[in-house]
């Protein structure tokens, strides 16, 4: 087994100094393999302090930033990630750079098995990353905005070297809009230095002549945003591009200087169900992705999605469409009507099998990849599927069915894979063969270089997990339990589509200890006992300290049509929930248990409103104090406005509510000292300010060292159009120190109370931070 990445970046800076800008911060290398998501931290880091003796007053500055996601587990399957996006070498194709959803780029030196964090490249949420077929020295990749006044870390990025160094395309922030983010990218073939790279953008698509040196804005018909573009050379030297947006499908046969095919959501020839009452057609819509025909340009295909929700998962289905004629009149293949929310895509290659007139279709359908082998002398060039629910998480044989359409993804082990891109490695086989998918497990590799042209019955690719090194988890929740008595410290993350993974040694080793959504992660801060509480895709479960071992369990009692808004933990077996029954409006009211759920009793009265909804699904309720007298926080929405209340008393009906917003404007993410129930911090969006408060929110006061020291010398507004920078507080229960995560620009400590607030020494790789975990046992080590 490989053991956990620990890595001593620099010493800390020790004084208590307000972070004024970057000139005054130490400049730090990220760890190779830590990256953060879009909204949510990423994976699982450590914090640890120098050796310097604990005072009174606190801890000093950590003197490291540590990955410790594991490379390997114990049990389960490694996953690494939603993956979206494969860039291979044309020439080495050792050399492959992956764009994850939520973890930035990462580069591969051996065809896929193993990886590492770009670290030149500062993008999170990725798009896409493409080399250019005519000079494996351009590489582009693409992202969402950084939350900084100019965009510094967001958008296109572009290497000039082959991926070993990178810069901000100069110029490429075409759009005159409050963020700019690069999408789906396409480069024309031709001559170094005076390549045709495209690139989709909210507003049109950024479009260079000099191979990314200078760019300019093109605006198609009928599309502002634009989801995806494909160019290619015809006869004659001209380029066609095939592009998708918000407004339907356009083509260009001059590089995008004129438009002559335009056709929106509206044709008839798309479907539109009637949806409604009284029904109303309906269009199809994006995101959407095209590609076209290897040996035909006038054939394209095209993935979007419906208005239609899936039958059994209720969200909406995918569509998959055939022209023949450069885009006029289209063709529903109805390959499948699988919906999970995800960005379908459509890709082609080559026909596998070398003939001529074969080609290979792939279509992403946001939840398993369909496949067929299509004939560009017939027409339609594919046959139609069945319109099936393809997603059937069954191995071949028993994989999805549509008609001619198989299921090729359907070893890797990840029901439904919710796929991203497909990497494909033109220098095996006949014409080259698929290796490496991406998805929500991260990246799967095929069992060997030509195993990816078994596209069907009776043979398939056999895939294996390829995740060693790829850190890009979207984590939505971390808790862990101090046990001193037993010399170790246990450690808990549940995360999006990967299940949950649980250490009971202190982060050295790792094992898988719950499958799919994990939306809830709680386990008391010490032990023992110690108990981790599982919200699994929406069932509540508790289980014994190894995470895996079920133990018992009673949900609250939620009156039918209601739910569960909130949940937080007091003790072991001791809980609190908010939830709601099926009145209108809804009646919402505080459950707790201190048994497991054996009984249950309202907290209090019922509420005055709903959750206020928090970012990133933090809890909108909070306990403090001893787990025999807690006293709980609740953000709730009255009136149209945010408001924090105590709940505080006897754990029965005889409990007071109280408001504890005198003095907020507009709360947004806050939190409790589990230590102190006196002492809580918020973000209020009315000011612009972070707030804190001393005496149980009875009054609420600016802390302006910390509202200016995040925004690193105002390079990163307080509020932007990502939304508040500031979105996270935690408290070491055992010393003064009070940690602020923020989207964009670090970590921010205080070893004082909250009196003064430095930066964490290399805490800018962890953006986007959800919560903390102090390790009381090993003062000075938190998780995050």
């Amino acid at each position: 087994m490989l053991r956990s990445i620990w890595r001593r970046l620099a010493r800390a800076d020790t004084s208590p100094r307000v972070a004024s800008g970057l000139s005054r911060r130490r400049r730090l290398r990220r760890v190779g393999a830590a990256l953060s998501g879009t909204s949510l931290a990423l994976g699982t880091l450590v914090f640890q302090q120098a050796a310097v003796p604990l005072t009174a007053h606190g801890f000093n500055a950590p003197s490291a930033v540590t990955d410790v996601n594991p490379n390997s587990l114990t049990a389960g399957t490694l996953f690494g990630g939603r993956t979206v996006g494969f860039a291979v070498n044309p020439i080495n194709t050792q050399i492959v750079f992956a764009a994850t959803e939520f973890g930035g780029l990462w580069r591969s030196n051996d065809h896929g098995s193993t990886w590492s964090h770009v670290d030149q490249v500062p993008l999170t949420a990725m798009e896409d990353v493409k080399f250019a077929s005519s000079d494996v020295n351009l590489v582009i990749a693409t992202g969402a905005y950084d939350g900084s006044i100019d965009n510094r870390g967001g958008g296109i990025w572009r290497s000039t070297d082959g991926g070993n160094t990178w810069a901000k395309a100069p110029g490429s922030d075409v759009c005159s809009l409050a963020q700019n983010n690069g999408r789906e990218i396409g480069i024309a073939p031709g001559t170094p230095g005076s390549l045709t790279v495209l690139v989709g953008t909210d507003c049109g698509i950024a479009k260079s002549t000099d191979s990314g040196n200078t760019w300019s804005l093109v605006n198609p018909p009928g599309n502002f945003q634009i989801w995806d573009v494909k160019v290619r050379k015809l006869g004659g030297g001209n380029l066609q591009v095939d592009a998708c947006g918000d407004g339907g499908y356009v083509r260009s046969t001059d590089g995008g200087a004129t438009w002559p095919t335009e056709t929106d959501w509206t044709a008839a020839t798309f479907p539109h169900p009637s949806l409604g009452s009284p029904p109303t057609p309906r269009n199809p819509f994006d995101p959407c992705r095209v590609a076209t025909a290897p040996q035909d340009p006038n054939t394209v295909f095209m993935a979007t999605r419906s208005p239609v929700a899936n039958p059994g998962d209720k969200i909406g289905e995918t569509y998959q469409f055939e022209t023949d004629d450069g885009g006029v009149n289209w063709h529903d293949l109805q390959v499948s009507i699988d919906g999970n929310g995800r960005d379908p895509s459509a890709l082609t290659f080559p026909g596998f099998d070398g003939v001529a007139n074969h080609f290979e279709v792939f279509f992403l359908t946001d939840q398993v990849i369909m496949h067929q082998t299509c004939d560009s002398n017939v027409t339609p060039r594919c046959t139609d599927g069945t319109g099936a629910n393809t997603a059937t998480c069954s191995p071949p044989p028993g994989e999805g069915k549509s008609g001619n359409w198989d299921q090729w993804d359907g070893t890797i082990p990840h029901c439904a894979t919710d796929p991203g891109d497909i990497a494909f490695d033109p220098n095996v086989g006949n014409v080259g063969c698929p290796f490496l998918q991406g998805g929500d497990g991260g990246i799967f590799k095929t069992a060997n270089a030509t195993d990816g042209c078994n596209v069907g019955n009776p043979t398939f690719a056999t895939f294996t997990q390829a995740n060693a090194g790829l850190h890009a988890l979207w984590v939505y929740q971390l808790a862990g339990s101090a046990v001193p008595s037993a010399s170790h410290t246990d450690v808990y993350y549940g995360m999006q589509d990967n299940g949950q993974v649980c250490s009971n040694n202190d982060a050295a080793t790792f094992h898988n200890c719950g499958g799919a959504d994990v939306f809830d992660t709680i386990s008391p801060l010490t032990g023992p006992p110690v108990t981790v509480l599982r919200n699994q895709n929406g069932g509540f479960g508790l289980f014994q300290e190894d995470g895996t071992t079920a133990t018992g369990w009673t949900s609250p009692p939620v009156p039918a049509g209601g739910g569960i808004d909130a949940v937080t933990g007091f003790g072991a077996t001791s809980f609190a929930f908010i939830i709601h029954d099926g009145s209108n409006p809804a009646v919402y009211s505080v459950q707790v248990t201190t048994n497991a759920g054996t009984n249950w009793a309202q907290m209090g009265p019922n509420l005055p409103g709903p959750n206020s909804g928090l970012p990133n699904g933090e809890q909108a309720i909070k306990a403090s104090g001893p787990s025999a007298g807690p006293v709980f926080y609740l953000e709730l929405t009255v009136g149209g406005t945010p408001t924090i209340y105590r709940l505080q008393g006897p754990l029965n009906g005889s409990a007071t509510l109280t408001a504890a917003s005198n003095g907020l404007v507009n709360p947004y993410t806050y939190n409790v000292d589990p230590a102190n129930p006196l002492l809580l911090y918020t973000v209020d969006r009315g000011p612009r300010k972070v707030k804190f408060s001393i005496d149980g929110g009875q009054a609420w006061t600016i802390d302006n060292g910390l509202t200016s020291a995040s925004t690193l010398g105002n390079v990163y507004p307080f509020i932007s159009a990502a939304g508040p920078n500031v979105n996270s507080f935690g408290f070491d229960p055992a010393s003064n120190t009070i940690l602020a995560g923020t989207q964009f620009s670090g970590i921010f400590a205080s070893y004082d109370g909250g009196a003064s607030w430095s930066q964490l020494p290399g805490s800018q790789q962890v953006p986007r931070v959800l919560n903390f975990f102090f390790d009381t046992r090993n003062q000075g080590t938190a998780y995050v």
